[in-house]
């Protein structure tokens, strides 16, 4: 049997990279509710093409080099880290052997991501810079009164980005048609 080329995995995962840099800084739908991003597309085709670890790579790299190339403020390594880790929850709920990929897995992935990174993660870290910001000191209290304040104002948003990524990502999937097994045997080294 012939081995997989590395070289082809890592031109797929530099795309990826690429796309995910492109769709979050400069293709996003802002309505008066919500921001609707697609750059969860890319990491998400990471997870369902080559699993967890490289899925999580593509985002935590593609933050890195988003802010390198096209800042928003100053860097902060917790986004990169929750980045990683959405691509890492993509990876282990969609990457099956399977000819397709259920709804269930979908709405499991997008559910864990929305919980754990958005209204988790996410909140508790602009919190936390927020608490930086403030003279006097740091104060853990004042952090999580910060906390849940913002965790209300942010579950309308990642309520309906859930359910938009869900309806994408049901789609996109569905048009591909993609075959899990052959593109497995031409990406993914085994």
């Amino acid at each position: 049997m012939r081995r997989k080329s590395p070289i082809k995995n890592l031109v797929c995962l530099a795309l990826l990279v690429a796309l995910q840099v492109v769709l979050s800084r400069f293709l996003s739908i802002q309505t008066p509710v919500v921001k609707i991003g697609f750059a969860f597309i890319p990491v998400m085709l990471a997870g369902v093409m080559f699993g967890p670890g490289d899925a999580a790579l593509v985002g935590g790299l593609s933050d890195v080099v988003g802010a390198i190339l096209f800042p928003f403020g100053s860097y902060f390594p917790g986004y990169t880290i929750t980045a990683a880790l959405s691509g890492a929850i993509y990876g282990f709920a969609l990457y099956t052997d399977k000819e397709k990929i259920r709804i269930h897995r979908i709405v499991i992935a997008y559910l864990l991501t929305t919980l754990i990174v958005t209204l988790g993660l996410n909140s508790l870290f602009i919190a936390f810079q927020n608490e930086m910001m403030v003279e006097g000191g740091f104060s853990f209290s004042r952090m999580m009164r910060v906390y849940l304040t913002y965790v209300p104002t942010r579950l309308t948003q990642a309520g309906i980005m859930l359910a938009i990524q869900v309806a994408i990502t049901v789609l996109l999937l569905d048009i591909l048609k993609i075959d899990y097994k052959i593109m497995r045997a031409v990406y993914h080294r085994r």
